[in-house]
């Protein structure tokens, strides 16, 4: 059986984001006015993946190779939780998206190359959350509901 624990590569991503972006955010001039105004999106974003999708991820690896879940009823109000959040959390996305190329303007202005190298990295993770994480946090909470129901037979 396995408890519901977020992933750490996903948990160190997202700080190692935060961290690349706080460096960015403590310059000075345009560019960095804009990254402050991303985290400002960002910041309550990342908390709500990390309370919601993210502990439903930890269950993957287990769930596919056959263990139970600890307490399906935990993932069962954590999947109840991120589908409700996750229509908001699509339009975060959309939201980030457009103060991405907001920071990406003003870094082509002023020649910054990491800030530019940096966006492209924050729109991959964007990317890989709605194509594949998001997804597979769908699965594993439907996967585990349906799961409770059939031991609850």
């Amino acid at each position: 059986m396995t408890v519901l624990k977020t992933p750490e590569s996903l948990t160190k991503e997202h700080r190692e984001l935060f961290h690349k972006l706080g460096k960015l955010a403590a310059e000075k001039g345009e560019t960095a006015r804009e990254v402050k105004e991303l985290l400002t999106v960002l910041e309550p974003h990342f908390e709500k993946e990390e309370e919601a999708a993210m502990p439903l991820l930890g269950a993957l690896r287990p769930l596919s190779e056959g263990k139970m879940v600890r307490d399906p009823s935990e993932v069962s109000s954590l999947h109840r939780k991120f589908t409700s959040e996750y229509p908001e959390m699509l339009e975060e996305h959309n939201q980030v998206k457009r103060l991405i190329d907001n920071v990406r303007n003003a870094a082509k202005k002023a020649q910054d190359e990491s800030a530019l190298a940096m966006m492209d990295e924050l729109e991959h993770h964007a990317a890989v959350e709605e194509e594949v994480l998001y997804p597979a946090a769908m699965l594993v909470g439907a996967m585990a509901s349906v799961g409770a129901k059939v031991r609850a037979q």
